[in-house]
């Protein structure tokens, strides 16, 4: 009896140790974005831009899309899964989709430089430029 207790609780870690590997722990970054979005030709903040996320394997976002605020600035949240940041060094290519009936669109840049550390939340400041059509 006592062997057939041991088999068991062996199979009962096995079957542990594999669905734990099927179902993967996963880590989120999180980062926060801010900034202002402004005319090409005179630098004047511009109101009401429409603000787009284009990122793969968001776990979380508040706010997007978004238009830009009274004051002209922007500010919000997402999470990206750690499978967004391979082992072999690679890192994602990410860009925010900028867009006003009387200016051209725009896809400003905003992938990350280099791979997350630890958790704290990510500071991404964007000064982004708009040409009128």
């Amino acid at each position: 009896m006592c062997r057939f207790a041991t088999t068991l609780s062996r199979i009962s870690f096995a079957a542990l140790l594999i669905m734990l590997g099927i179902c993967g722990c996963q880590v989120s970054y999180s980062y926060v974005l801010h900034g202002v979005v402004k005319n090409a030709t005179d630098g004047s903040p511009v109101r009401g831009v429409r603000v787009t996320l284009k990122a793969n394997r968001v776990t979380h976002q508040t706010g997007f899309p978004f238009d830009t605020s009274a004051d002209r600035k922007f500010r919000a949240k997402f999470s990206i899964s750690d499978q967004e940041f391979p082992l072999d060094g690679t890192l994602p290519k990410w860009s925010l989709v900028l867009s006003k009936g009387a200016f051209h669109d725009e896809e400003v840049d905003i992938s990350p430089a280099q791979h997350p550390s630890g958790s704290q939340e990510v500071q991404i400041e964007v000064v982004a430029y708009m040409r009128q059509k």
